[in-house]
Formats: C-alpha cells, structure tokens, sequence
C-alpha cells in the first residue's frame, strides 16, 4: 500500500520538477502522454473504464507540483547547497533548512495522496483492479530500467527494495 502511495506520488509529480506542465489530453484520447515525461496513457489507463479515466485525468494534473512550489523548493535547495559551500559547515543552518525541504517536500505529498485518493474512491472496482495493476507493471519497467541503467554505466547493481515496500 506505501509503496503504490509512492509510486502514485511520483507519478503524480510530488517530486518537483522544473517541466513544463503541458494541457490536458482532448477528452476522448488515449495514446496522449499524462504529464511531460510520464507514463503514456496507454500504459496507465488499460482495461479503464472512459469514465474511470476521466476521474483519473482530472485528479493528475491537479496532483502536479505548482510553480510556486517548486520554487519553493529550489529556493530551499538552493540554500542547503550554499550552506554546504560556506568556508564554516554550520550544522544547525543545515539541519533547519534541510528539515524545511523535507517540510514542504511532506506537504506537496500529502496533498497529492490526498487528491488521489479522492480520485480512486470515485472509481469501479474493476477500474481500481485495473489501474493498479497498470501501476505495478509500470512500476517493474522503472525497476528494470534502473537496473539496466546501472550496469551500462559500469556500476555494480544496487538491490532494490523487495515489491510491497
């Protein structure tokens, strides 16, 4: 369950990015991409019903990070990376900014699950059967690129963490 949280998170653009959200599909289109860079619809709304998807369609964007977040984050960043940088390592300015990061990082999370899952109680069980076995063959391609990544640059494979984490 934590662990189709992530991945709905993720998917759902919890982690801020600095891509441009594009608009939402035409109703009706399948084979247009969720967001910029995610998964196609292809891959995340097989065996969904067309009502079921419009539910979902309309919960991810709303599920992105804004801009003013993700502004918030860099700032943020930003500022743990200057501290990393200054002459005197200041432990305490470190932690506290870091501890902001991971504040605000929690907040845009919890608000993104909390979209979402207001989406998936609108759905029909054969929807929700479907979507998340959608999220979990999406979730081993993720999976099987990391691994593949890691060994074509030449580094040892790291263990990923057992499926249900």
């Amino acid at each position: 369950m934590i662990r189709a949280a992530m991945i709905l998170a993720l998917l759902a653009g919890a982690a801020p990015v600095a891509a441009q959200t594009p608009p939402p599909p035409p109703p009706g289109a399948t084979d247009a991409k969720v967001r910029r860079g995610g998964p196609s619809a292809d891959l995340l709304f097989a065996g969904v019903s067309e009502p079921g998807r419009a539910v979902l369609r309309e919960a991810m964007p709303q599920a992105r990070p804004d801009k003013a977040d993700q502004q918030r984050i860099r700032t943020v960043r930003m500022r743990v990376l200057d501290l990393l940088a200054a002459d005197k390592l200041d432990v305490a300015a470190l932690r506290r900014a870091q501890a902001e990061e991971r504040a605000i990082v929690a907040q845009m999370t919890d608000a993104t699950q909390e979209r979402m899952l207001a989406a998936v109680q609108k759905l029909s069980v054969a929807d929700r059967k479907a979507f998340a076995a959608n999220m979990r063959r999406i979730d081993d391609r993720v999976r099987d690129h990391l691994q593949k990544a890691r060994g074509a640059a030449g580094r040892e494979a790291i263990p990923l963490p057992p499926p249900g984490l």
